[in-house]
């Protein structure tokens, strides 16, 4: 079984994303040649895997007879991966800016209790790209953020927030296996909360880094389902949402409790 070797690692989730995927791996290619990088397949129809196999040999490639879902999947790469830091991209993501792994490593690295690091993502529209509205601004400094950044006032330190979105994310691997890595129960959707939660209840950090951005072209594979399809998955994902963040804030809940215990 081979292993990823390499000063960081980034690890890519697909399904029917052939074209997508193409050009993500194409980018780290130019802006990281020297990272290990792993691709979990869930059972593309569109021969996603053949494709990475043939065009980018070097890639680690981790194919699922059958859609084990988003977290499932995650957590098969990130045991096959070895760096202390992985870089966890949604095939949709395009990288422009050529500092954009130094400045994230960079975040990562300025304390160890740093678990999360995340860019800005900015969606295209038919008008220009736009700064999306991800989790990563769900608190106010989060919030002076994102608005300064549309009028053109942002500030540009790195910012502690509550969330991330795992769409584009470096990660300590650590502090995941700490966690016990992702919660498998969510197939798509409820990771991000489940995830950032969980690290915060141990003392970790998730930060945001303005300083650098992405493109997201947001659930570009889904784009393949059908209607009825996509509609079941969104549904059936507020429900994951929901369902994280109840039992994330009550363990945090519950963690506060017993350390006032013990220092009673």
């Amino acid at each position: 079984m081979s292993r990823v070797r390499a000063r960081f690692s980034v690890l890519v989730v697909t399904y029917n994303s052939r074209e997508d995927v193409s050009a993500l791996l194409t980018d780290v290619e130019r802006l990281a040649p020297q990272a290990g990088v792993v691709l979990v397949d869930n059972a593309s129809q569109d021969r996603t895997v053949e494709h990475v196999v043939s065009r980018f040999p070097r890639v680690v490639t981790i194919a699922n007879k059958r859609n084990l879902g988003y977290a499932s999947a995650i957590n098969q790469g990130l045991r096959r991966c070895t760096t202390e830091f992985v870089f966890l991209f949604n095939p949709d993501i395009r990288l422009p800016d050529p500092d954009f792994f130094g400045l994230l490593l960079g975040a990562a690295r300025s304390s160890s209790r740093v678990a999360a690091v995340g860019p800005l993502q900015y969606q295209p529209r038919a008008d220009g790209l736009h700064l999306d509205l991800t989790w990563s601004y769900w608190s106010p400094a989060g919030l002076r953020l994102y608005f300064g950044r549309r009028f053109g006032r942002a500030p540009s330190a790195c910012l502690n927030v509550p969330f991330l979105n795992a769409g584009c994310l470096l990660l300590r691997r650590s502090a995941l296996f700490e966690i016990g890595l992702l919660n498998e129960r969510y197939f798509l959707y409820g990771e991000e909360p489940d995830l950032c939660l969980k690290l915060r209840r141990l003392g970790y950090e998730c930060r945001l880094e303005p300083r650098t951005w992405v493109v997201h072209r947001r659930e570009s594979s889904l784009s393949t389902w059908t209607r009825p399809a996509r509609l079941g998955v969104r549904l059936k994902g507020l429900l994951n949402i929901a369902d994280a963040l109840l039992r994330g804030y009550a363990g945090l809940l519950w963690a506060f409790v017993r350390k006032e215990r013990s220092t009673a």
